[in-house]
């Protein structure tokens, strides 16, 4: 009986870990595109049954000059494209719409310096699991790009986390610390080694794919992912 049940167990193992999918998902909260691809890729999870999964966010800068106060956003876009990116930016958040996300150019919002909001996914993934950190990552996507607020500052961050069930006393403390920030230089060459060329990029045990890709083609990457096992 006792061999019966460890060979039980050791299958029922066995099996958790070939039906298991493990996905490194690398983006920036500045970029739409990126909370595209995460609406995706919980809509491809969400029609994948009998499969478990695991789900880890790392950091991406797609503009690693942004000072640490961040830039009045729309004083920003003017300065760099024109006056007549206004009507580009109408284009896109009709299409950033189409896929379930609001896109918004508020008067007054940051485009922040993302270090800090990468460090408290970071904090919450070390700390409290995967789940979590994917659920934050919602938070701030939405809070920078729907609400025009600003995911650089302490504050929010620290509110970011209550809202996702994290309330640690010392949260306040590592954020306005150095801690990890030395996981954040260089960046964008350490990117690249690990073969991101661009963002939201998800890495499989075996492949990779690049962009906001639709929820079918992810679904094929969790089966090419089992493939391999």
């Amino acid at each position: 009986l006792f061999l019966a049940l460890l060979h039980g167990v050791m299958f029922k193992s066995h099996h958790l870990v070939r039906n298991t999918v493990r996905i490194s998902v690398t983006s920036d909260f500045n970029c739409p595109w990126c909370w595209v691809g995460k609406k995706n890729l919980d809509k491809a999870i969400a029609c994948t049954t009998g499969v478990v999964f695991q789900v880890t966010w790392n950091p991406y800068f797609l503009d690693p000059t942004i000072p640490l106060e961040g830039y009045d956003k729309l004083k920003h876009y003017d300065s760099k494209y024109g006056p007549s990116y206004r009507k580009t930016w109408e284009r896109m958040m009709g299409r950033l719409n189409k896929f379930g996300v609001e896109v918004n150019l508020i008067e007054g919002s940051v485009l922040a310096n993302t270090q800090n909001a990468h460090r408290l996914s970071h904090y919450i993934q070390t700390r409290h699991g995967w789940e979590r950190q994917h659920a934050v990552q919602e938070v701030l996507f939405r809070w920078n790009h729907t609400e025009g607020r600003n995911i650089s500052l302490v504050s929010e961050l620290v509110a970011a986390a209550a809202e996702v069930g994290v309330h640690d006393q010392d949260l306040i403390q590592y954020l306005e610390s150095t801690e990890d920030v030395e996981l954040f230089t260089d960046l964008e060459a350490r990117s690249k080694a690990r073969g991101v060329d661009g963002v939201p990029h998800f890495q499989f045990d075996a492949h990779c794919v690049t962009g906001a890709v639709d929820p079918s083609d992810l679904e094929q990457a969790f089966q090419r992912a089992l493939a391999v096992k």
